[in-house]
């Protein structure tokens, strides 16, 4: 999933640059939008198999320290970058932090047993109860975080 989002962030940077209508950069933008609901998703999954249960609270709160950090810093970056240089030099480094992306990944190991892994079918995206998209237990902290972020 991490892998899939970096990799349609990599090719929109990329093409950014070479579309020239209004259509086009639209179409483009919504596919590059599928790399942000795939790939910082995969990442949360990712760091909640990896660190200690005593430890998971804090390495999601770095996790959303860095994210909020990104989206702080990113506009201003990319500001710079497009006054100082060109909006193409913008879209490539957009590509190109989103191939470094792909290499960090690909040093990266898989976390379920080997026992379980099974091939990628899409049979396996078919939702087969409301209960596994809606969790009751969430409804709390999900309530909490929208106060938060709302403002």
């Amino acid at each position: 999933v991490m892998v899939f989002g970096s990799l349609i962030c990599f090719i929109c940077g990329f093409f950014y640059p070479f579309t020239v209508t209004v259509a086009g950069f639209l179409g483009l933008r919504l596919l590059h939008g599928f790399s942000t609901g795939f790939k910082p998703t995969g990442t949360a999954a990712f760091i909640a198999d990896i660190v200690p249960l005593a430890r998971r609270g804090e390495a999601m709160g770095l996790l959303g320290v860095a994210g909020s950090l990104g989206m702080a810093a990113g506009p201003m970056a990319g500001s710079w970058l497009a006054t100082h240089f060109s909006l193409n030099a913008l879209f490539y480094c957009s590509s190109g932090l989103a191939l470094l992306s792909l290499i960090v990944q690909g040093t990266m190991t898989e976390t379920l047993p080997a026992a379980q892994r099974q091939r990628f079918r899409w049979r396996l995206l078919r939702i087969e109860s409301w209960g596994e998209v809606f969790e009751p237990r969430v409804l709390i902290p999900a309530a909490a975080t929208l106060l938060f972020l709302l403002p």
